[in-house]
């Protein structure tokens, strides 16, 4: 797929992936393309110092000239996430860093990782022994970390959006926070790696998904291996229809980490998705 016929895809291509050269990455993207890019807040060029006011306008401009939107900056923090309480200033600070990004460039949104709920114990008497203990701290620390997090996102009018690959615990978390600006990431690799169906927790999170992180894989025991889009075990068609019919349109971010060509990955997705995101899915904050 390409814009020689004009036509964009609804969807917004995660770029990390296609090499530290943000101008090479962006063209990328909007030559085969896509209608947005995501980027993580740790790429070397928006993390370095000098990128400043004067450099963040310039990035703003060369979106407007490629035709393309800046849909999420992306941060993560491990797999403990935001509930590592080892962690909590390095945390906030790399948080609030992403923020500030996300309303200097006019992102749509901020992609965070919100982590993974405590691992079951061993067994069934040390579960009761310990699991409720240490699920209650990291319930708190998450959500004591949310509250900072969302209090500058508040004051600078920016989109929050959460993700694991536990819905329980990810619904848990979210709903601790009563504020317009926060909802949900459908992230499909994460889904898949804890064990879970994306298809259905796009139903079961209705209403409150802000952006769907796209990507397939396969998971085999403990190993999750990331897959070409149609290749996997996330029903893609699925999920297009069902948020579709929540009349979704946040950003559909593709994902190619973990694909040995993830440029050739981002040329199939499109191809892949370009009959699927049909309606309003994806045409609205991208």
């Amino acid at each position: 797929m390409n814009t020689s016929n004009h036509q964009k895809l609804p969807a917004s291509l995660a770029i990390d992936s296609l090499g530290d050269d943000l101008k090479i990455a962006l063209d990328a993207a909007a030559d085969i393309g896509f209608s947005g890019i995501a980027v993580g807040a740790t790429h070397p060029q928006l993390a370095n110092p000098d990128f400043g006011q004067t450099a963040r306008r310039h990035l703003i401009k060369f979106l407007t000239s490629r035709n393309l939107q800046l849909s999420a900056i992306r941060t993560g923090f491990g797999a403990a996430g935001l509930a590592d309480s080892s962690r909590t200033d390095a945390l906030l600070r790399q948080a609030c860093f992403a923020i500030q990004l996300a309303h200097d460039c006019r992102a749509s949104c901020t992609l965070i990782y919100l982590g993974e709920p405590p691992a079951p114990a061993a067994n069934a008497a040390a579960a009761n022994a310990t699991a409720a203990p240490t699920d209650a701290r990291q319930f708190s620390a998450a959500s004591q970390v949310l509250d900072e997090i969302l209090s500058l996102a508040d004051k600078l009018g920016v989109m929050v959006s959460i993700g694991s690959g536990n819905i329980t615990w990810l619904a848990r978390v979210a709903g601790r926070h009563q504020t317009k600006n926060l909802g949900v990431t459908l992230d499909s690799y994460r889904l898949i790696a804890g064990g879970g169906s994306p298809a259905t927790a796009a139903a079961d999170l209705a209403g409150s998904i802000f952006a769907w992180v796209c990507a397939d894989a396969i998971r085999s025991g403990a190993h999750t291996q990331a897959v070409l889009l149609g290749r996997g075990q996330v029903d893609i068609p699925e999920v297009c229809r069902t948020l579709e019919a929540q009349n979704f349109k946040g950003p559909v971010v593709v994902d190619t980490r973990g694909l040995p060509d993830p440029l050739a990955a981002a040329r199939h997705a499109a191809s892949f998705l370009a009959p699927l995101i049909t309606g309003t899915l994806g045409r609205g904050r991208r």
